[in-house]
């Protein structure tokens, strides 16, 4: 008999934590399992649209707003498995679980550092505070690195022995597949300049530091470059409003969000990593993976751990514009490709895959 496993999701919009989710539930195998998938809103979704994957959406734009909603689904889901990410979700649901019924395993799947996270709560004491009381709760929870996991008992109450470390998936064939699909026709003059082409994809988050390379931008003389910046999010106003005050509209350019980012990566020169903090950046793997140079900013992130051994990348160990400036200024693109294949092997989809099924054949 299959067991049946149920993924919860905020949204399915263009993040990180979505598009991990997303690769998952289409790799596991449907022979073993029945896997369906539970959303707060479906609101600009981007992922398993047309996958022939069960969506349930709850139609609630706050989770706080879908409890009841969200206990009658798993009550009428009767699911072996519940798996969440996103860690306001997690703590949503470990608050819950005791309302839960005990035969159902619950995992949680943290997708960034919680000291970070809960840093940057209105009121972090009190977040603290619920993550000590509940996390315990979960029957399994899932990081992607040693450091990751460090971070997870220093800040909740978890036992040690529910931690299970699995890497985010990386389809390395088909990203180098899509990387060779044409740029929309609108955007192709961008990336056709003869001068520097920076460019970011991710979500436009508070997070993504986006400011702080701006403002770095802003102090180079020389303008003769082009920072072309993909993706949607909280922080496109503010940014759009930093562009004009600066008067960069000719260099700085926002894209929105695209399904195949990976033609722009791929003719661009250089990638950019300003954030402020990061857990594993997908997007990061995904340029390693397309040889891409990557200048980033040094922050706790396993990204910046994976970045300081990659070939091509150029850290920068401060946040303050002038000096980033002065290093941008300094910067060289290197005259070849050079492989991360050792590095990412770990990360191959395949492989992240067999540690799921695993996981849920030995739960």
């Amino acid at each position: 008999m299959k067991k049946k496993i149920v993924f919860v999701m905020p949204t399915l919009q263009g993040g990180g934590a979505e598009k991990v989710v997303s690769n998952i539930v289409l790799k596991l195998n449907k022979k073993k399992y029945d896997v369906e998938i539970i959303v707060f809103d479906l609101t600009g979704q981007k992922y398993l649209k047309n996958k022939n994957i069960k969506i349930h959406n709850l139609k609630c734009k706050r989770i706080s707003q879908g409890v009841f909603s969200f206990m009658r689904a798993v009550n009428q889901l009767n699911p072996n498995v519940l798996i969440s990410s996103i860690s306001h979700l997690n703590l949503f649901i470990s608050i819950l679980s005791i309302f839960l019924p005990s035969r159902i395993l619950l995992i949680a799947r943290e997708s960034n550092f919680l000291s970070k996270n809960i840093k940057f709560q209105s009121i972090p004491i009190l977040m603290k505070i619920l993550y000590k009381i509940f996390y315990n709760n979960f029957d399994c929870v899932l990081v992607f690195s040693k450091k990751h996991k460090i971070d997870i008992i220093k800040n909740t109450n978890i036992n040690e022995k529910k931690i299970n470390i699995i890497e985010n998936p990386l389809d390395i064939e088909l990203i180098n597949k899509l990387s060779n699909q044409k740029i929309i026709k609108k955007y192709k003059k961008l990336f056709k300049n003869k001068f520097i082409k920076f460019v970011f994809v991710g979500s436009l988050s508070f997070q993504k530091g986006l400011d702080i390379f701006i403002k770095s931008l802003v102090l180079i003389k020389n303008k003769k470059f082009i920072f072309n910046i993909i993706g949607s999010g909280s922080e496109k106003t503010n940014l759009k409003k930093l562009i004009k005050e600066n008067k960069l509209n000719k260099q700085i350019n926002l894209i929105p969000y695209q399904n195949n980012p990976f033609p722009y990566i791929k003719n661009s020169d250089v990638f950019i990593m300003s954030s402020r903090f990061e857990g594993l950046s997908n997007t990061v793997l995904e340029t390693l993976s397309l040889n891409k140079p990557i200048i980033f900013l040094n922050n706790i992130g396993v990204s910046t751990d994976i970045l300081k051994k990659a070939k091509n990348s150029y850290i920068i160990n401060s946040n303050n514009p002038t000096f980033i400036s002065k290093k941008i200024i300094n910067y060289k693109i290197p005259n070849k490709k050079l492989s991360n294949a050792n590095i990412l092997k770990r990360f191959e989809i395949n492989n992240v895959i067999k540690k799921y099924e695993k996981l849920l054949d030995d739960l």
